[in-house]
Order: C-alpha cells, then structure tokens, then sequence
C-alpha cells in the first residue's frame, strides 16, 4: 500500500479531517440528557466538549478535565467552535507527559520538552522543561492519515520527549491540523499521505524550525489542494511506509532520504468479508467463488452499496429522517454530515440498497456487486485484479475513476455492515486497528485468496496512481499479469538527510549531539507489538492513553532501545574550581601590583628617569595594565551576561591603551632620530600624538559597540564526555557541564586577537629599529622590546589553548587559563618596563665633565630638534650666546670647531629640560699640528641633569682618527647658566 504519493482531495470540498465526528456530537447536544455533550469513537478521537469535569473522567482518563478553552489552544480554532457551541472541552491528561502522568515510578519533577507546538499557556503551566542545557533541535515526525502509523507517530514523540529531552512535534502535512501527541485538548487530526513534500524540505533546511514562519504557519495556504505552495511542511521522520517504489529510490540518489529500512513490521493487503458473510458462503474466500458470469448475479445480490446520511434521508427514508427509524434519529445538519455512512452515536447506524448497478436483470453484463476501495492518494490493484480475473464487483466511493473511499469512510462502511450485518467486501491491510477491534467476533475480517503472487505479478502492477485513478477503464485495467494477490509487504521507515546533516554539524560537540537519528535508526517495532498496542485501544477509550499505557508496561524494552550513551545526564564540572581560584588570585595580585606602581610613578614622578619615559605615557600604560588585570578577575568569576560583556571590552580596550601610546613614543623617537641625522627641523606636538591614540582606542571601542550589539557573549553551556552509569536501576551517560562566555560566531575574538598581535607585532619592530638610537634615557627600545616580546608569547599560548588544546579540555578551563595568562602578562609586563625605572633612580652627580649651558626654549607642547652653530671659547670663558642658541664649552677642542652640535629638548608644563646631545666635531689639533693636523672626533653623550644645581652634565669623548687607540676625556669644566 502507497500512501505517500498524494495528498487526499477533500470530501465535499472540505480538507479530510476527523473533527466530523465532533460536528455529529455537537448536532445532537440537544437531544442527549447525558453529561458528555458528544461521546465518539471514531478514526481519529476529538476534542470531547463537556459539561463538568466527571464527564471527562468518565470517558477520557480520571486526570481530565473540563476546560474553558482558548482559541489559542488550537492552531484551526474555526472547525470545531460555532456560536451557539459550548466552549468547554476535557483536556489532554497527558500533556505534562505520559510517563509524568501515568508511571508512578517516574521522578515527579521530571517532565517532558518543550517543543515548538506548546503554547505560551502551556509552558506558563509547567506542562513542559524549556530546554536549557542540552540544546537538541526539534525532531519532527511525519503523521499520516491511518492509525498504525499515527500510534507509531506517539511512540517515537515519547521516547524523543520524555527519555531522551529531544524537543519533537508532529508535522501532518496539512496546514491547520494537529497530532501532537501533547495537545492540551486531544487534538487528532487527520495527517496526510504525502510525506515526500515533508522530507524535502527537511533535506533542504535541516532545521524545521529555520523555515520562514510564514510558510510554516498553521495558518499558511495548503501545499497541495489549491496548488498553491505557500505552505511548506517539514518532517525528518517517517514512520511507515509501505512500498519503496521508484520515487523513493530516486529520492535516495538525490540526496533527500536515507535508504529505506525495515521497521520490523510485516504488512498484508487484500480482500476482506466479515466472519458471518463467509460463514453464510465459504465459496466467496476464493476467488475461484467469486469469477465467471456465473457468480455475478450472486456477487450482485450479496454484495449491495453502502448509502450515505443524505442519501437515506432523502431517497429511501419515507419521511425524510423527520422521525426516527431505527436507522437514522434525525437528518443530517451539514454537508460533512451528509457525506457521512455511519455515525457512532446511533444518530444515524448506516444503510445498504441494491442500486441500478446491482440490478442484472436491468444490466445484466454489466451489474456488479460492491467493493469498497482505496482512495487515490494510496496505491491498490482491485480494478486490474477484480477486472482480469471476471469478479463482476466495482467500488462506488466519491474519488477519482478508481471511485475509492477516503479512510474515515471506509471505516464507516465496516462499522455500518457490522451494526446491520449486511454483506461487504472491502480492500483493508494489517496490521490496523480496525481489523483487531473486531477479532474475535462474528465480523472479524476474513481474507479472500487470490491467485498467488509472482515477482512478474508484482511488476506488472498499476504502480502510478494516476493510471488507477484514470477515468479510462483501459488505463485503469492495467496489464493482466499485474492481477495476483498481493504478497507480505515489509512496512520501512524513512528518515530524512536533512537530520544526519544537521545532527552531525561540526558546530555541534559530540558531547551535546542530538540523538534523534540514532533512535531512527535503532527504532523497531515488531507486527506482535503492534497488535498489543491495538488490544490496548480497544480496552481503553483514549488511543492516548493506549499508547501511553503500553509504553509503561514496556519502559525496559525502552529503555534497551535508546541509543548508546544516551539519555545525558548533566552534572557541574566541578575540576576546574582549582582553576578558577587560581585565576581570580594571579588577577588580584595583578591589579594590586599596578596600583602600586601607580603610586611608586607618582611619588617619583619628577625624577629624571620618571619625567624621561614621560609620565602621561606610563599613566596611559598603566590604566592598560589595569584594565587587563581586572578583565582577568571578571573573566574568572561568576559567568553572566554582563560578565562575558564586561570582560571582553576590559581586555580589548586594555590592550589598546596599554600598547598604542608606546607605538606611537617609539615611532617619534624614530622619526626624531632620522631626521637628526639629515639635520632636518621636525616640530612634533604633544596634541597630535594624544590625538593618535584616542583615534585608534575609539576604533577599538566603535567595533566593540558591533560586537555587543550583533553578537554580544552571553553565558554558553559547554559540556566535556563523561562516563556511562549503567545499572539494573538506572541508564545514564553523565555530562560534565560547565559556564563560559561566548558569541554565536568565533569571528570576532579572532579579530580581537589579531588586533592584539598586529599590536605587538609593530611594536616589535619598532623596538627593533630604534634599538642604536643613543639616548640613553629617552631611548626605552631595549625595555619596551623585551616587554613586547613577552606578550607576545603570552599571545601565542592564548592562540595555542584556544586552537590545539580546545578539543582536550573543557570550555570553562579554557577560560580559566586565559584569565591566568592575562593576568601573568601584566605582572611580567609590570616588572619589565618599570622595574628597571626604580632600580636607576639617578643620584646627583658632583663632578662635571662637560657644562652645558644655554637659554630655556618656551614653546609649550612642543617636541623638537634643534640644529645650533657651536661657539668657539676658550677656557673658563663664558660668551655671550645667542638668545635661541646652545653654546658647548669644550676646553680640549681645537681652535676652531666646524661641525654642528644638536640637542634634545622636551618642554613639559613650562620647563624646558635637554634630554640629550650628540655631536661630531672634527677640528685640528693644536697639539699635534706640527704632526700633521691629524683630526680628531669628539662625541657628547651621557647628558644628566642636576635638579639642585640646575647644571647639566655629559662626558666627552675624543677620538685621533689616525691613531690606533680612544681616549675619553672627563675634564673638568664649571660654568654658570
């Protein structure tokens, strides 16, 4: 049987549901005294409207009750409430979950997931858990439109909800229709039988959920009655399927399903009479009873048409259903009642007549007796089998050239034969309910044998429903050797690609990975089970509580079903507490240490050394260090949303302001230096530098403001692999758990750490090239270069734990490590750069080699070179000097000076200070010109301040070019400014 292939058209121009048996119950609510309003049994079971609570009681389960119902509750309120209706119905008792409901062994805080079709109401309720560690995405199961599959259908929604927290719904391929086996009101609509729509698109999206909500809605246009496609249905599961004919093979190449498998069921099809027809004729169980003109008179009279609702009361009834007969009480209300054969409220108990087809006096070629077939949305041979065997019977239904039954009819047609024993013939299947409800009894289904089934047979079938469902009988008749029995058929179940691909994403660790495909592929479900399952139905009014019940009765067959390692249970990775302590105490000795060094800075702060490294940079280097050392401690403490927000901006920022000023001092001193030696004027203002700074921090800050607003990191559950806990008691795989920040995409902190590398790596190079500058004091290459060496391999172990070890240890540990770097960074960056500051404090030296002296240059902010003539003086002689001048007084130099001599000079709140000279001189010697006037290279350096004098002091050092030693000299030299 194939009912996969085509969306069942609608009776009577209205979609195929069961809420008719509700409609039926409403129309009588007037005529019945009892406190049920409608009790049905039919296909499907509605929602049951109700007058109090002990009504539900009585006829669904003790825990319903009687509910004043939201039209939120159903998502296609309008075919079940009229104005004049009741708007009380008895609510699902298992919607909080079978087991909850029924086992009393099970954990009453335990609870089924939440899945996309609860309700806002629901959830309020505490119906259902939110997920919250273990983020499954929603399986979803296709429902057809008969009851073994849709039984079939719960099962798997509870074993996915209640063993294995997998978030699953129900998805029937029609728009406005419900199966969830959760529904707070019992809603059972019927599904459809076109699941290649539902498997596609999970092939093609992965995620059901993902789909537009617009096309997924409840509300959405039907996929295929009007041809329109705005609705799109979704479903990684099909539960049973009867045939693996050519489409599904081709959808197996295409990459839509997986390959069929066996769900472990056998499957009959064929032709069926009731136990007291076959008793009244044993010749009608063969075909051989059956063929030839001989039995067609025979097949004519036994076998007569089933009449609908409308059509009793209005062509056979004698007062048109306007009293009651003892076949109908009343005449239909609706057309969905009118299309009706038989009502299981006695309203009407169904009618069979001999029709002019019947009649082979008046067609005696031509008369035929009744079958009742498929419809044309399901695969079925009875025309090519009844037509190239000679059994003079035909089916008469409202579908098609087949003129098939929908499947609520047909089980109309058997209830009616068996309430009037009339004489039917029906093409059914088993395993099904129908069929087991009536075992035992004298309407139980008794099969017709057919000639026997051949491969060749099985070939030559009709297997495009289009050709049965033709309106040319030659079509319809098919090939004659298509018209044996029907073999066993092996029912399979289909999965989807769309649920490997999604569940195997390598996004997601296998830690955390969904184990839906696994049950999929693990879920087998034997012909005796099923039967079982249908024993319990007829025991038990609700199929609800039928499948919940036996699932209770077979928790260890269960149970021995779920896949290896599952159910997860979640612990709290308490490994990492070490971790963490450790974190939060190295990040608190940092942030100690660089609010002492703050001080240190400032009590020293008009000292030499501390006014040479420039106090508004280590001011800027210090809030840095400060903010990365605090970064470290928030990273390490109680994980929250403002925490991971909090934490990635101290970081970020912190490292900009700690770095950047020194790029931009080295980068001056640089340009400073080389365009000394081209003796070039270069004004370099203390505006522009800070402006710089600000510049680059505020790009840092604007991405900042991108990464919170679009991505912020927020509190992410990581898990590591934990161990089996298997027991005769108890079934778990433990889950070690643990909190740390992250963003939806890993894109942004590796911007943040490649932001921090471009940082040192400039850095670095800088230090290198200014590594000969000498200025002593000013010149910091040397220290800011071991500095940033240091962080830079701080980075590489971030980028290392972050890459090669991520897969070896929990996320928490990693988070924990990073915070211990960061805060090691800033203690062994504390220690390079301002250690050595506080060891060299300069004491005041009292021998002066070389005086300089001059006029203070008053151009506040400014940082500049300037190129001065030398004057030639003689010893113990001070000069007048020009007013924007610096003399050197230089008592070894020859008689005449030639070169140029070039100071340093920094003017820092009004104070001019000389931060270094540099001069190469060459001049003759007076002492040796009788030699020759070899020459001879002095060179200034060593340039020191005396804060009590007010003097400066330098040493000068002489070199005879064309001899083979140097002599530095350190004459004595006291001149007053």
């Amino acid at each position: 049987m194939n009912r996969d292939r085509t969306l069942l058209p609608p009776r009577g121009g209205i979609r195929t549901t069961p809420w008719f048996c509700l409609k039926t119950g409403i129309s009588a609510i007037a005529a019945l005294t009892t406190t049920i309003v409608a009790p049905t049994v039919a296909a499907f079971d509605a929602p049951l409207p109700c007058k109090n609570t002990l009504a539900c009681q009585t006829a669904v389960h003790p825990l319903s009750v009687c509910k004043t119902i939201d039209e939120h509750d159903f998502s296609n309120p309008e075919f079940i409430f009229d104005s004049n209706e009741s708007t009380k119905y008895c609510t699902n008792p298992f919607a909080f979950g079978c087991f909850h409901s029924l086992d009393p062994e099970w954990d009453s805080q335990e609870r089924r997931v939440c899945n996309s079709e609860d309700t806002a109401e629901t959830i309020s309720t505490g119906a259902c858990q939110v997920p919250t560690d273990l983020q499954y995405m929603e399986t979803r199961i296709f429902a057809y439109n008969w009851e073994s599959a849709n039984l079939e259908t719960w099962l798997l929604q509870i074993i996915l909800s209640e063993f294995l927290n997998v978030p699953t719904s129900v998805e029937t391929g029609v728009p406005g229709t419900q199966m969830n086996f959760y529904h707070p009101f019992r809603a059972m609509d019927g599904g459809s039988t076109s699941d290649f729509p539902s498997l596609a698109n999970a092939a093609e999206y992965g995620d059901c959920l993902s789909i537009p909500e617009p096309q997924r809605s409840p509300d959405a246009t039907p996929h295929n009655n009007t041809g329109d496609e705005t609705y799109q249905p979704c479903a990684h599961i099909a539960p049973e399927i009867w045939s693996a004919e050519t489409a599904r093979k081709m959808a197996n190449d295409d990459g839509i399903i997986e390959a069929p498998q066996g769900l472990g069921v056998l499957g009959e099809e064929g032709w069926y009479i009731p136990k007291y027809t076959a008793v009244k004729d044993l010749t009608l169980l063969s075909y051989l009873g059956l063929q030839g003109p001989e039995n067609q008179r025979k097949l004519a009279n036994t076998f007569l048409r089933p009449t609908t609702w409308s059509d009793y009361c209005f062509q056979v009834s004698p007062n048109n259903c306007s009293e009651p007969d003892g076949v109908a009480t009343r005449a239909p209300n609706d057309e969905t009642e009118a299309g009706r054969y038989f009502t299981y409220n006695d309203d009407f108990t169904g009618h069979f007549r001999a029709t002019e087809e019947n009649d082979c006096d008046l067609f005696p070629e031509n008369c035929t007796g009744h079958i009742a077939d498929y419809p044309c949305g399901w695969s079925s041979s009875v025309t090519q089998q009844a037509h190239h065997l000679g059994i003079a019977v035909a089916s008469n239904g409202p579908e098609g050239g087949a003129r098939g039954y929908h499947y609520d009819s047909l089980l109309e047609i058997w209830h009616a034969a068996n309430w009037t024993k009339s004489d039917v013939i029906i093409y059914w299947w088993s395993p099904d309910s129908l069929m087991d409800k009536f075992e035992g009894t004298d309407a139980a289904f008794m099969r017709i044998s057919l000639p026997k089934p051949t491969q060749k047979c099985v070939e030559k079938r009709n297997s495009n429903n289009d050709d049965r469902c033709s309106f040319k009988e030659e079509i319809r008749w098919g090939d004659p050797e298509g018209s044996c029995d029907d073999p066993p058929t092996a029912i399979q179940k289909v999965v989807s690609k769309g649920l490997w691909t999604a569940t195997h994403d390598p996004s997601i660790p296998e830690a955390i990975r969904s184990p839906s495909y696994q049950l999929a592929q693990l879920f087998t479900f034997d012909t005796l089970q099923l039967f079982e399952i249908f024993e319990y139905r007829k025991q038990l009014s609700d199929p609800r509580h039928a499948v919940c019940a036996w699932a209770i009765d077979n928790k260890k067959w269960i149970e021995g079903l779920l896949p290896p390692g599952y159910p997860r249970q979640i612990q709290v990775d308490n490994s990492t507490q070490g971790l963490r302590t450790t974190a939060i105490v190295m990040g608190s000795f940092a942030t100690l240490l660089v609010i002492g060094t703050a001080a240190a800075i400032f009590k020293q702060r008009n000292t030499k050394v501390i006014k040479s490294a420039q106090v508004e940079f280590l001011a800027l280097l210090l809030v840095g260090l400060l903010l990365i050392a605090i970064g470290a401690i928030v990273a390490a403490v109680t994980v929250s949303t403002s925490s991971c927000v909090a934490t990635t901006w101290l970081l970020m920022v912190g490292y900009t302001i700690e770095l950047v000023p020194l790029l931009v001092k080295i980068s001056a001193i640089n340009v400073l230096v080389h365009a000394a030696k081209g003796y070039k004027r270069v004004i370099l203002q203390r505006k522009h530098l800070f402006t710089t700074d600000a510049v680059i921090t505020l790009c840092v800050v604007i991405y900042l403001a991108l990464w919170t607003a679009l991505d912020p990191p927020i509190p992410t559950t990581g898990f590591v692999s934990g161990t089996n806990t298997q027991s005769t008691e108890e079934r778990s795989f433990i889950l070690e758990t643990s909190v740390f920040c992250s963003s939806n995409r890993a894109f942004w902190k590796y911007v943040a750490i490649a932001w921090n590398g471009l940082l040192l790596i400039s850095g670095s190079v800088l230090a290198f090239q200014s590594r000969k500058i000498e200025l002593k004091d000013f010149n910091e290459s040397h220290i800011v270069g071991l500095m940033l060496y240091s962080q830079c391999f701080f980075l590489i172990a971030r980028i290392l734990i972050n890459t090669a070890l991520r897969e070896h240890i929990s996320d928490s540990a990693l988070s924990y490590a990073e915070s211990i770097i960061f805060s090691v960074d800033v203690i062994i960056t504390s220690f390079i750069y301002f250690l050595p500051k506080f060891k060299n404090v300069p004491t005041k030296r009292k021998s002066s080699i070389l005086e300089l002296m001059g006029t203070s240059i008053q151009e506040s902010g400014n940082l500049r070179e300037e190129p001065i003539s030398a004057s030639t003086v003689s010893e113990g002689h001070v000069g007048p000097f020009p007013s924007d001048s610096t003399a050197l007084k230089c008592p070894y130099c020859g008689d005449s000076q030639t070169d140029t001599v070039r100071a340093l000079y920094i003017n820092q709140d009004g104070v001019t200070t000389v931060k270094g000279i540099s001069s190469r001189m060459k001049y003759p010697s007076s002492e040796d010109a009788s030699r020759g006037t070899p020459l001879r290279s002095s060179t200034v350096s060593n340039l020191e301040f005396d804060d009590d004098k007010e003097r400066f002091y330098g040493s000068l050092t002489e070199k005879i070019e064309e001899g083979d030693h140097s002599l530095e000299k350190q004459p004595a030299a006291n001149h007053t400014d």
